[in-house]
């Protein structure tokens, strides 16, 4: 009896020291390696490639191991000279780093230094390595985060140059402070309140004294133009501001009908009203914008009794009938309340076209009934090694499902970001990238064939894949892809 008992614990001995003495990777963590990034030059060797370094330090108290892991990170096309790590161009923008022989561990408290030449300019740290995180050989489903990363600051900005020829310095925040000291200041009372600058405008000496009690008298043809109008000084006045088709005796904001062009408006301030008049909804709109440009700064700041409009006569029309702003949400999602909000700033300043960019290599982003794995799968990014589940990570998105690589809009999302557009008088024109930069439908749509053909229900696993099976195309695109078409 005593001897087997012996037997266990010197078994038990040996596992313990074979894992401290050999196998050190389970007892070393991942989060206490700190990895920096330098440039060190942009013309390397007179030629278009760069030079920088990345440094590991072990800032834990237990080894890391010589082997039996792998970094991944985005955005770092180089080679190490020095030969710790061989470089994988897994796809896209990602890249595994794999330890060779030549890097024998790294003991607590010591770093080692990759020396990395990659080709064409780094100009700022759009540029520099990110999303950076560790998976182990023996765990390769599950990626760790590397939170411990710093980019070092280059020394001197002759380090960004692309060469002799690169007479133009990058625009470091240093250069462009120095730059922005000749600019001239112009008095606030010069400014005109009204953006974008309106083709005509003249201040006069009065004021309009507006109240949470100012009706909005309106045309029934802008009801909707009035009803936005109330709301937004809601936000000033703390209560809506009440609205009527009927004739009002005293002060008053009126929406009129005028003899503008499309989208043009005229708005006249003067003690007892503020007009704004024009041929169209979407000109009535634009005057709103106006008014409100013109309100004090501080008016939005908190509720009010009282605000002073100074008087004024203004008269504008676009001089661009497509005036647009594109938002790609495949590559970086934004939430709904972001793009509300995008939609707002757009408004303000009279831009009536939305550019929606929601599907592309990265991310597929809006729901689309009867085909779920579009955005199970397409509107997810992650650590994985057969993009079945998720994409896998870009842009720095790292190796869990979170935002901003992974979301999608509901029905309901798109729908109340198309009716929130329509009353702000903004044409949505959704884009679909096909057949090229297509990966997020193409991977979502070789999920749902997998999922059909374990089910032996054949006809529907073929009837929107994308790609066919034997295909063996060899590509690679401009963004580092090769299955993406």
């Amino acid at each position: 009896m005593i001897s087997r008992v012996i037997t266990f614990f010197v078994t038990l001995l040996l596992i313990y020291t074979g894992f401290a003495s050999g196998q050190t990777g389970p007892q070393f963590h991942p989060e206490n390696l700190h990895v920096s990034w330098k440039l060190l030059d942009n013309h390397y060797q007179e030629q278009s490639q760069y030079r920088a370094e990345i440094q590991l330090t072990n800032s834990g108290d237990q080894p890391l191991p010589a082997d039996g892991w792998s970094m991944y990170m985005n955005n770092m096309f180089g080679e190490d000279q020095n030969g710790y790590f061989e470089t994988e161009h897994v796809n896209g923008d990602l890249v595994r780093l794999h330890p060779t022989s030549t890097l024998n561990g790294l003991p607590p408290g010591n770093s080692v230094t990759l020396e990395i030449v990659g080709p064409g300019s780094i100009l700022n740290i759009s540029g520099d390595p990110i999303g950076i995180y560790w998976v182990w050989d023996e765990d390769q489903q599950h990626g760790i985060p590397i939170t411990r990363y710093s980019v070092k600051p280059v020394d001197g900005p002759e380090v960004l140059d692309r060469g002799p020829d690169d007479h133009v310095p990058v625009a470091t925040p240093e250069i462009e402070f120095t730059r922005n000291k000749d600019i001239d200041h112009i008095a606030e009372e010069s400014l005109i309140p009204v953006f974008p600058t309106p083709e005509h405008y003249s201040k006069k000496a009065s004021k309009f004294e507006l109240t949470p009690n100012t009706p909005v008298q309106y045309q029934p043809a802008f009801r909707s133009e009035a009803e936005y109008l109330s709301e937004e000084l809601a936000r000033v006045f703390g209560v809506r501001l009440p609205l009527t088709t009927e004739p009002v005796d005293g002060p008053k904001i009126a929406l009129r009908s005028g003899n503008s062009s499309p989208e043009g408006y005229e708005l006249s301030v003067s003690p007892n009203t503020i007009a704004i008049s024009a041929a169209e909804p979407a000109g009535i709109f634009y005057g709103i914008q106006s008014l409100k440009t013109a309100l004090p700064p501080h008016s939005w700041e908190k509720e009010h009794n009282v605000i002073p409009v100074p008087a004024m006569e203004v008269e504008d029309a676009p001089r661009f009938g497509h005036r647009a702003l594109m938002q790609d949400v495949s590559r970086n999602f934004r939430s709904k309340e972001q793009i509300l909000k995008t939609l707002d700033l757009m408004a303000l300043y009279k831009l009536n076209v939305f550019h929606f960019h929601f599907n592309d290599d990265e991310g597929w982003r809006i729901e689309i009934p009867g085909l779920p794995e579009l955005t199970n799968v397409g509107g997810k990014r992650g650590h994985t090694q057969t993009n079945l589940d998720r994409l896998q990570p870009s842009y720095g998105s790292g190796p869990h499902s979170t935002y901003p690589g992974s979301g999608y809009y509901s029905t309901e999302d798109i729908i109340e970001i198309l009716e929130n557009a329509t009353e702000r008088h903004i044409r949505v024109i959704p884009e679909i990238e096909t057949p090229g930069h297509a990966r997020a439908a193409i991977k979502a749509m070789d999920a749902r064939y997998r999922y059909y053909m374990e089910r032996g229900e054949q006809e529907a696993a073929w009837q929107y894949l994308l790609q066919h099976p034997e295909d063996s195309s060899e590509y690679r695109s401009v963004q580092g892809w090769d299955d993406n078409v």
